[in-house]
């Protein structure tokens, strides 16, 4: 499935492998996911995995969708186009924010839980 407008940035493509090949190559990658970040969206696609996009908000300022996922990721995308900027391990405070943002007053549970379980990934992903 393609990633299209503000409506969603679910990457369904991106899920963990336990050791299979990740097709980040089908993915519309930012010029700063390929050259700066790369490694860390590989180690969380092989370590975590993506998930599916549970909480979502248009960020004016930057001009982008915002989503945490259910495996507890915050994806950063463009909402006029297809490309992922960014993602990372969320932390706590992060996806509070993200879902005050999107009016929700606390993190759903099972992804609050979910980020309680990454912190032994977050130490070793790379920047």
């Amino acid at each position: 499935p393609t990633v299209t407008g503000v409506q969603t940035c679910a990457l369904p493509i991106l899920y963990s492998t336990k050791g299979k090949e990740v097709p980040l190559m089908k993915m519309n990658l930012s010029r700063h996911a390929t050259n700066d970040r790369m490694n860390r969206l590989m180690f969380i696609a092989e370590n975590i995995g993506f998930g599916e996009v549970k909480v979502q908000e248009y960020r004016k300022e930057t001009n982008s969708v915002e989503c945490l996922t259910d495996t507890g990721i915050i994806i950063i995308k463009k909402p006029d186009s297809d490309k992922l900027i960014t993602a990372w391990i969320a932390d706590m405070q992060r996806a509070h924010m993200l879902c005050k943002g999107a009016g929700l007053d606390r993190i759903p549970g099972a992804i609050a839980n979910k980020i309680r379980k990454n912190v032994k990934y977050a130490k070793n992903c790379p920047n």
